[in-house]
């Protein structure tokens, strides 16, 4: 009798483990997906890469060292998705998928073992690991694809899978960087438009913000109709500077992908006229289409992979009196067309006009407030004046010293919201 009573006492504390087990299990469920623990299985959405080379597993993806082109996650049944993005020197970095209430992230990591590649107008120092004990030599063994300078600045000129190699060589050592594939530059294409503030080109370019080389580029139809420029030059210097160059620079050192900046600004001009069918949006639309012709040549489409990003807006002086209510009727009229199938937008991001004109500053609050893909980019013009240095003498446009402040703040917001923590942004909104 005794033994019976202490086998029933076992299998009863089994049956409770068990019980206690599942149940850990179901909550471990729900903690994942977000899904009831009655559910009969949780719902993982299916996740595939835009790059067959590559695959998910264990929910990593590995890929080369150096800068190579991250495979881009694909998720239809997602709500959104957020890419994984590099800055320099970073060796991981997270995608992010969001079904409803439940996120997924996806772990990529970079492995020296699958090689070493870098991009199209990538430029990279090899500097060897020997101690040096003479001048050291630098070769290329393909100078058609990668070209480097006497203190071993390597430039990749074109894009090949054969790779390349680098050759240091002081008489005493010789070390080799293995560049195993050169490839396309993915470039995260922006467009800058608005009234003056946008459009000028009247500041000093020698106290323009210093961007990387290889790193930023324009299109003007006021510069060059037709023609993609470098903001930098080969040695490094300036070319322009306006926002572009801060700007350009904060959002490639944030996410590590090169941009384009499309400048459609026109000076002076109210928000009517960047109305579909006016003279204004037909110009904005003039130069985007000239744009889309320049990425679709050959020699772009082997060189480089546009990803459409976003607009910045800058204006709102010229509307001093204009009730907040129709400048905002009018404003998302044009977002919806630049959102749309001429243009391709994702998001707006406002740089809010000066509180002093407070009509236009009060629309600008409440859309961003309101919509989920309008953001305010950047309040510090409201603090700009001509005493700290940020303002011309004029009282109205900003010198080259508030650009470099406002494009990289405009910058740093943008981050914030391809990164995927845009709602918390957008929250901090709606609380003012």
């Amino acid at each position: 009798m005794n033994m019976k009573k202490k086998n029933l006492s076992k299998i009863t504390a089994i049956l409770i483990f068990i019980l206690i087990a599942i149940t850990a299990a179901f909550c471990a469920v729900y903690l994942f997906s977000g899904k009831k623990a009655d559910a009969e299985e949780p719902f993982v959405p299916e996740m595939t890469l835009d790059d067959q080379s590559y695959a998910i597993k264990d929910g990593c993806v590995l890929i080369p060292a150096g800068r190579p082109r991250v495979p881009q996650l694909v998720c239809d049944d997602a709500d959104a998705v957020y890419q994984a993005f590099f800055a320099d020197g970073e060796t991981e970095a997270f995608a992010k998928i969001v079904c409803g209430e439940d996120i997924y992230e996806i772990k990529f990591l970079k492995d020296p073992a699958l090689g070493f590649e870098l991009q199209y107008d990538d430029y990279y120092y090899f500097v060897p690991s020997f101690e040096v004990q003479g001048e050291v030599t630098y070769t290329s063994s393909d100078a058609s694809i990668a070209q480097v300078s006497d203190d071993g600045e390597v430039h990749i000129i074109n894009v090949s899978d054969k790779g390349v190699v680098i050759t240091a060589d002081d008489g005493h050592n010789i070390e080799e960087l293995v560049i195993t594939r050169t490839v396309k530059t993915p470039i995260s294409v922006y467009m800058l438009t608005g009234q003056s503030n946008a459009s000028y080109y009247y500041v000093s370019v020698e106290e323009a913000t210093v961007i990387k080389k290889g790193t930023g580029y324009i299109y003007n139809a006021a510069i060059s109709e037709y023609t993609i420029e470098c903001l930098t030059d080969d040695k490094g210097n300036m070319r322009y500077g306006n926002i572009e160059a801060s700007l350009a620079k904060r959002l490639y050192d944030e996410l590590g992908e090169k941009v384009l900046i499309i400048n459609t600004g026109i000076s002076s001009m109210k928000i009517a006229g960047f109305l579909p069918g006016s003279d204004g949006y037909d110009t904005v639309l003039s130069s985007w289409n000239v744009m889309n012709s320049i990425m679709r040549t050959d020699w772009f489409a082997e060189r480089f992979e546009p990803r459409v990003r976003s607009y910045i807006w800058i204006q709102g002086e010229s509307d001093e009196w204009l009730p907040p209510e129709e400048y905002m009727e009018s404003f998302l009229t044009i977002h919806s067309a630049l959102c749309g199938t001429d243009f391709g937008f994702e998001y707006a991001f406002i740089s809010n006009v000066a509180s002093r004109f407070f009509r236009p500053n009060d629309a600008q609050e409440r859309l961003a407030q309101a919509y989920e893909d309008i953001y305010m980019a950047s309040r510090l013009a409201g603090t700009f004046t001509t005493q700290d240095g940020t303002l011309r003498e004029d009282n109205l446009h900003y010198t080259q010293k508030g650009d470099n402040i406002l494009g990289d703040d405009i910058g740093e917001t943008i981050a914030v919201v391809y990164k995927g923590n845009g709602g918390t942004l957008l929250e901090g909104e709606k609380d003012r």
